[in-house]
């Protein structure tokens, strides 16, 4: 069974760095990617080339990958995360209306296959503590099924 992988990068960033005339750079992307029926993946590359801070950060993300059920292409119930000062709170529609979400937090749905759903971000709004608010919203969802990786955060 071939696995089918649709990518999103939620953000790419570049650092420089000068020391006694040397000069770094260096190239930080976020990407998501995910099956489309409820997996998804979040991963971060570093490197001083772009391209291949991406192949890391697609590589990462296949290594943290998490599944859960979908119930009518929503989640079955509603859900927080926490990391940090972010709560992220999830929750399910029924009605005809799609995405209500934060920038962060719409690609990493767009990849899950995920439509029906609304979203709200409380504290802070650094993009490094949405995303892991959203995945530990995820992880403690009810219906998940299985992650690869036991140490979920380990790589991001």
């Amino acid at each position: 069974m071939n696995l089918i992988f649709y990518k999103k990068i939620i953000k790419t960033y570049k650092i420089f760095k000068s020391n006694k005339g040397l000069n770094f750079t260096k190239y930080i992307t976020i990407v998501a990617i995910g099956d489309g029926f409820g997996g998804i993946g979040v991963g971060k590359g570093v490197n001083s080339e772009q391209d291949m801070s991406l192949l890391k950060a697609v590589n990462n993300a296949k290594f943290n990958f998490l599944k859960i059920f979908l119930k009518n292409s929503t989640i079955p119930h509603p859900i927080s995360g926490k990391s940090g000062k972010c709560v992220v709170s999830l929750f399910p529609l029924n009605k005809i209306i799609n995405f209500s979400c934060g920038s962060y937090i719409r690609p990493m749905l767009d990849v899950m296959g995920l439509y029906k759903i609304s979203s709200k971000i409380y504290g802070t709004g650094n993009f490094y503590n949405i995303i892991k608010a959203f995945l530990n919203a995820l992880y403690n969802i009810e219906s998940h099924i299985f992650s690869y990786n036991k140490k979920f955060f380990r790589c991001f």
